[in-house]
């Protein structure tokens, strides 16, 4: 929670910090999840939920992505990329478009952070039982079949294989998705390119459909680890 207020409105910050994390927990009830909660009022919140990161150690960090959230708090590109350069753990990153979970949409072109969108996916399935499609889009027709085969070995290899397929021959990645996202409630993409969430802290995020189609987008990103020669060369 960004602490926008001055000091002497920090209890009745936390006072309402602690009543959404209540029906958190009455939520989280429901799927048999034990969960401990805290509260941390910051001025840069942004930086606070890494140096809570550093602290616990978790597996998996989920946020949520408006304007409202902590992403506006850090204004420094060199502080962005401090605490963004090398994830600590996988970040989920969703922005809400008043959130259902019936059909969902999830767009691979293969990678970790696709590996990470379609554990999220199986969980789906398994604990809501929704639609799954998956998409992948080639450059023309003539690597249709191809794209299918790959589609397919994607899926099996992910438990995937009873997904709806969609391959499309346009070449227009953020295309195809916005067109597949029209009968969708949920769309998850993998990052596509290193540094999502500087990227979003920074406003520089390439992927424009996210902010075009009409339900809720799910980002996610794994752990990279920059060799020596990256990290002093770029």
């Amino acid at each position: 929670m960004t602490m926008r207020a001055g000091s002497g409105q920090r209890a009745q910050i936390v006072r309402e910090s602690e009543r959404k994390l209540s029906d958190f927990r009455d939520r989280a009830e429901d799927f048999d999840l034990a969960v401990e909660s805290s509260t941390v009022v910051s001025y840069n919140a942004f930086r606070e939920i890494f140096h809570q990161v550093a602290d616990e150690k978790p597996d998996q960090v989920v946020m949520a992505w408006d304007d409202n959230k902590p992403w506006g708090t850090i204004k420094s590109a060199s502080k962005i990329d401090e605490l963004t350069g090398t994830l600590p753990c996988e970040f989920l990153v969703l922005k809400d478009r008043g959130l259902e979970l019936d059909e969902v949409l999830l767009a691979t072109a293969g990678g970790p952070d696709s590996d990470l969108s379609a554990e999220v996916v199986r969980a789906l399935q398994t604990e809501v039982g929704v639609d799954v499609s998956l998409l992948h889009v080639v450059d023309s027709p003539a690597e249709r079949e191809a794209g299918e085969r790959f589609l397919s070995s994607w899926a099996a290899d992910r438990g995937l294989e009873d997904a709806t397929f969609i391959v499309d021959d346009s070449g227009d990645v953020e295309g195809a998705i916005q067109r597949e996202a029209e009968q969708r409630s949920l769309v998850l993409l993998g990052a596509t390119e290193r540094g999502l969430l500087s990227r979003l802290a920074s406003n520089s995020l390439h992927l424009d459909v996210v902010n075009t189609v009409d339900c809720s987008v799910l980002l996610a990103e794994k752990p990279y680890r920059r060799s020596l020669r990256q990290r002093l060369f770029g």
